[in-house]
C-alpha cells in the first residue's frame, strides 16, 4: 500500500487532477522478462507506458502503463514472493 503522493511518483503521474484515481492494478509476474513481455503487450493493447520495466527501490522489477481509459497498471516481479504452480504469489512463511 501507498499512500496517493507516494504512488504517484512511482509510476511518475501527477498526484492530482482527473488523470489519477488513486489506485493501481498490480500484476505479479515470475520473472523481469514477463515484466517486460506483459508492459509490450500493454503496448500493442493500447496502453500508454509510463516507466519501463525497471529496478525497483524495494529490490522488485516493476513498469507501469495506462490502460485505453486511463486506468493505471502496474507489472511486477518480486523474488522473495514466488509463484506457485498456479501463478498465484506466495508470501514468505
Amino acid at each position: 500500500m501507498f499512500e496517493r503522493e507516494s504512488l504517484a511518483d512511482d509510476a511518475r503521474v501527477p498526484p492530482v487532477g482527473s488523470g489519477f484515481p488513486g489506485f493501481s492494478i498490480s500484476h505479479n509476474v515470475g520473472s523481469e522478462s514477463e515484466v517486460d513481455s506483459i508492459l509490450r503487450e500493454a503496448d500493442r493493447a493500447g496502453g500508454q507506458r509510463l516507466r519501463p520495466g525497471e529496478k525497483a527501490p524495494w529490490g522488485g522489477f516493476r513498469g507501469y502503463f495506462t490502460d485505453p481509459d486511463g486506468f493505471l497498471g502496474e507489472v511486477c516481479y518480486n523474488a522473495c514472493f514466488p509463484l506457485n504452480e498456479q501463478r498465484f504469489v506466495q508470501l514468505p512463511k
